[in-house]
């Protein structure tokens, strides 16, 4: 469940970072 979890936060959370870098 953990692993699962960390795998949703790092699908949110890497486009986003990619987003950010962009700018």
């Amino acid at each position: 469940a953990w692993v699962d979890w960390e795998d949703q936060i790092l699908q949110d959370t890497v486009p986003l970072v990619n987003f950010v870098r962009m700018i």
